[in-house]
């Protein structure tokens, strides 16, 4: 697999366009366009607008839903709802996809974001967390929690204070700071002292689960099948149409109300007295707002986005979709190649074309089992039995013999006129001829390849088998010669090829550095933690920039990025909680791609950066406070440390390693309001270890990885 950076003879093809930011991270979508998380609401104040939804996901638009960009907000939770305030005060419902359990308050339209906890747990917070609330100020704003407790804040939510309870309430919203509605199982509530008392109005006769203040004497209020409506301030209430039940409802003027139910759009002309039916896209659309009176946006599925500009026709608005189809289903993994990104699927590869991704069918059905690219039109891809060329970058395909005994696994194609065939049979290789001998020597004769990397001139490959020697190449892969081990490894589960020359290595979980393809040196490199696990590989964009794949032992996806050749690595979480990094590619210095997936629908995307991943102001870890020698207190010891400027409720993952092993400790750890000081209680016996600190960031600040410090354990 060509890692590109390599030498400057190589010509890059240009990086993915920049597409809608991630949530979390210095990441953005690179597939599809202009995002892949469902979004379940969106809300216009003029041709501004917001749109939030899975993976923590808030994009805005300044032009009326015509482009997008991604919020800033710091979490891979979904965003249930918001409640924009006006142009740049907004509020974010935060939690799963049954629970509100935190704010997130933003008078930046956007650009930051204060966390209001509300639940007791960010997640999963049914019992403790809220079903509604609204905001009439920056300041002022109401919270109503599961089973009609009403809250009142006059601080953006840095404090509440009780109200009253609305009986089995279920929704709730303000004129002004003291005037608002509720309802609350069959009936509409209102309060006139800030929801210190609620008085009873009306009896709807069937549940009712929503209520809209559309202006001071327009109201609505619906359940299921179930819509009752006022013109004069709430004093009196008579029936109206709908159907389903839909979450939000939008409005352009007290007539003209919109609606979602069942995937379907309602429109109402007459203030919900009447509605009719329109169907947008393929059922997959989950909230509409108005813009202006012709305009409509649609959100939904996948990241859908529709817009219409005849929202009033009456034979219905025409949508037409904005977002692009998604691609990345199509690929169950993706690779670098000195020709750009490959993605691996069943009879297709993925490619970048001109900034976007884009698939190409093959002559096969076959699953790809390996793929390269010398360049950004010339590659092959093998299959099971066959091998295939391209010259035009997929767009055609041709048969090519192999020639070798035995089935090929492997691929590696280091320049235009050289291609390298790796299996049982040892290692084959066509020069401008195109036809494949085998690369016969005393070093190959019989070793039995497990993978292989090309970068330039410069191929690298290795066996699973114990105490065999990795083989390295100086001139594509003509002849090879033995690399040497670090002390006490055996046997390799990865090597990367480093730009400038040199090799990374890993093994049982531990990684290695070689100032030298030779290998006779070798470095390991500790501060990674348990982010690296047995067949984890780390990527090399340059000499010192290096990316390698989280694991599980975070709460949500993470790559890591090292700008000081491993001697310390920043977490970056990419991608929702759900969600893993299946696997990564490099592109260039700062540029990389990584493929994400999940269990549920509309969770496959795939993502890219040319900034090296990061995002937000910089920010400081220490371990100051872990003294370098320690005793164990019930088989554990205490590592403490401090973020900088910690504001309490923060993530920290702390690791520790006996030196030598393979295995780490760690946890993960909640940093105090008491100047972000932070401790972890981790198995120990005596003997000595290293341990690290990180922290992934949040909104508006960058996450930090320490370096790793020894300790010994008495």
């Amino acid at each position: 697999m060509a890692l590109p950076l390599a030498a400057a003879a190589l010509t890059l093809p240009s990086a993915a366009h920049a597409g809608v930011a991630l949530s979390t991270s210095g990441w953005e979508w690179s597939d599809p366009s202009p995002q892949g998380y469902t979004l379940s609401d969106v809300e216009f104040s003029g041709n501004r607008g917001f749109a939030v939804g899975a993976g923590g996901t808030a994009l805005k638009t300044d032009d009326g839903g015509a482009t997008w960009s991604g919020l800033f907000t710091g979490t891979g939770l979904s965003v249930n709802s918001i409640d924009v305030i006006d142009g740049n005060t907004i509020a974010l419902a935060v939690g799963d996809s049954a629970s509100n359990c935190s704010l997130l308050i933003s008078k930046d339209a956007g650009g930051t974001f204060a966390s209001v906890p509300i639940g007791d747990s960010p997640a999963n917070c049914s019992s403790s967390g809220f079903v509604s609330y609204d905001f009439v100020s920056g300041d002022v704003g109401y919270i109503m929690k599961s089973g009609g407790a009403v809250q009142k804040t006059a601080d953006s939510g840095a404090s509440f204070s009780a109200a009253s309870t609305v009986d089995g309430g279920t929704a709730l919203d303000f004129t002004d700071p003291n005037n608002g509605w509720a309802v609350g199982k069959n009936s509409v509530y209102r309060t006139t002292d800030g929801a210190q008392t609620w008085k009873p109005v009306f009896d709807a006769g069937g549940a009712l689960t929503h209520i809209k203040v559309i202006d001071a004497t327009h109201l609505i209020a619906w359940g299921k099948d179930r819509l009752v409506r006022s013109v004069d301030g709430g004093t009196t209430w008579t029936g109206g149409a709908i159907a389903g039940e839909p979450a939000t409802v939008s409005f352009s003027d007290a007539d003209h109300l919109a609606f979602i139910a069942d995937a379907k759009l309602l429109l109402s002309s007459d203030g919900g007295a009447t509605i009719r039916t329109v169907t947008i896209g393929n059922n997959d659309v989950r909230a509409v707002s108005y813009v202006s009176p012709n305009r409509l946006v649609a959100v939904g599925n996948g990241g859908v986005t529709y817009t219409s500009d005849n929202a009033n026709a009456d034979d219905g608005p025409g949508f037409g979709r904005q977002s692009s189809e998604p691609v990345g289903a199509n690929v169950s993994s993706i690779a670098e190649s000195a020709g750009g990104p490959i993605g691996f699927g069943a009879g297709k590869i993925g490619r970048v074309v001109n900034g976007q991704w884009v698939i190409r069918q093959t002559t096969s059905s076959s699953q790809v089992l390996s793929a390269d690219f010398s360049s950004a039109n010339n590659g092959f891809a093998l299959f099971s039995g066959s091998l295939l060329r391209t010259v035009n970058n997929g767009v055609s395909w041709s048969r090519v013999e192999p020639g070798t005994p035995s089935a090929p696994s492997i691929v590696r194609t280091p320049s235009d006129s050289s291609t390298l065939l790796f299996g049982g049979f040892g290692i084959y290789r066509a020069g401008a001829s195109g036809t494949f001998e085998q690369v016969d020597s005393k070093v190959t004769k019989k070793f039995k390849p497990a993978g292989a990397r090309d970068l330039g001139s410069r191929v690298v490959t290795w066996s699973s088998a114990k105490k065999v020697l990795p083989l390295v190449s100086f001139d594509g892969g003509e002849t090879f010669k033995q690399a040497k081990l670090p002390k006490g490894i055996t046997r390799v589960d990865d090597l990367s090829l480093i730009p400038g020359k040199g090799l990374l290595l890993s093994s049982a979980g531990r990684l290695f550095r070689a100032a030298a393809d030779s290998g006779k040196t070798w470095t390991e490199v500790t501060s990674l933690g348990d982010g690296l696990v047995d067949g984890d590989t780390v990527h090399a964009a340059t000499a010192t920039e290096w990316f390698a794949q989280g694991d599980s032992a975070w709460p949500f996806p993470v790559v890591y990025h090292s700008t000081d050749a491993g001697k310390s690595w920043q977490p970056q979480a990419v991608g929702a909680n759900d969600t893993h990094v299946e696997s990564l590619a490099v592109n260039g210095a700062k540029t990389a791609f990584a493929l994400s997936t999940g269990s549920g629908p509309n969770t496959t995307g795939i993502f890219s950066t040319t900034v090296g991943g990061s995002r937000g102001a910089a920010t400081t870890l220490s371990l100051k406070s872990t003294k370098a020698s320690l005793k164990a207190s019930g088989g554990k010891i205490q590592i403490q440390g401090s973020l900088g400027g910690g504001k309490g409720g923060e993530t920290v993952h702390v690791a520790l390693r006996k030196v030598g092993a393979g295995a780490w400790t760690s946890a993960n750890v909640l940093v105090g309001a008491n100047g972000g000081a932070f401790s972890a209680s981790l198995k120990a016996k005596k003997g000595k270890y290293v341990v690290v600190a990180q922290w992934a960031g949040d909104s508006g600040r960058a996450g930090y990885g320490t370096k790793a410090q020894a300790l010994t354990v008495k």
